[in-house]
């Protein structure tokens, strides 16, 4: 974010005027921090399906609902889907993470919530954000005729998710032009569709990636501090946990196998190809022996 926009956004924040001015356009960027909003950039810039390799605690899903607040106030009728990891993960964090959005809303453009059946519905546009678990198939909930955007939130994590983006939300995309979103940190396990996702959108251009190192709602002091303790619990050196796999995956957002699910976590990948001998061409004049 340049300086320009920083003052923008820190004049829109300070101005009721203004943010309800923003409201009533869909454009809610304001809303972001500096990380965050390099990625609500990367979506609204690009096409086709974006995939967001992320590390822990820089604001996933917060941006992911601000992006569906405003798909939703941008246009008339359309049909946002949002995906979560679990039913438990709706009530305890997209509904406050929702609140929290929707704390600077007009009264007038305020959506009604229906939580209990996971539906906000903007009545300025008539658009509607269905929000549903994915676990013990409540992505059934999701299915519908047509959506302008679907989002899978922690979608590493979800053990179906294939089946989610195929067969129930890619298919109501195919006459509306909608667009989709999957975000998540790397799952333990590279095999997981995921890691095949996200490399697809890398190679096509709509991918984004952001380590805890970028995360710029924490100072470079806090940053240590976090990485120190994390050290102290494990009874590690601050070198040797950020070796960790559970490091490299929710702070460095890399794909790798987590040591304590690995059938022998000291025998790593990189060590297997260390070890591999070659195969080689059998001499011409070998004598072979059977006893």
């Amino acid at each position: 974010m340049d300086a320009a926009t920083r003052a923008l956004r820190d004049r829109i924040r300070a101005d009721k005027r203004l943010q309800a001015q923003a409201w009533a356009q869909g454009q809610l960027w304001w809303l972001l921090d500096d990380l965050q909003f390099r990625f609500h950039q990367r979506f609204w810039s690009t096409e086709g399906l974006t995939v967001w390799d992320e590390a822990r605690r820089i604001g996933k899903t917060y941006k992911l609902l601000v992006i569906c607040c405003e798909m939703a106030l941008r246009g008339k009728h359309r049909s946002i889907k949002y995906g979560a990891q679990t039913a438990k993960d709706v009530r305890k964090m997209i509904r406050p993470t929702m609140r929290k959005v929707l704390e600077t809303c007009p009264p007038a453009l305020m959506p009604k919530v229906d939580w209990q059946q996971g539906e906000l519905t903007f009545k300025s546009t008539g658009s509607v954000i269905d929000i549903a678990g994915c676990d013990n198939g409540n992505y059934e909930h999701l299915r519908g005729q047509e959506a302008h955007l679907w989002v899978l939130d922690e979608a590493g994590f979800i053990n179906e998710m294939e089946t989610v983006v195929e067969s129930v939300l890619m298919p109501q995309t195919w006459t509306t032009k909608g667009r989709g979103i999957i975000a998540s940190t790397p799952p333990p396990t590279p095999g997981h569709p995921f890691q095949r996702y996200y490399l697809a959108a890398k190679a096509n251009g709509t991918s984004a990636r952001a380590t805890f190192w970028e995360n710029t709602r924490l100072t470079e002091a806090e940053k240590r501090a976090i990485v120190e303790d994390g050290a102290r619990r494990k009874r590690l050196t601050v070198e040797e946990y950020l070796a960790t796999t559970a490091w490299k995956r929710e702070g460095e957002a890399e794909f790798v196998l987590e040591e304590t699910r690995a059938v022998l976590p000291e025998f790593p990948e990189a060590l297997a190809e260390e070890l591999t001998v070659e195969e080689s061409a059998t001499p011409l004049f070998a004598d072979w022996y059977t006893i």
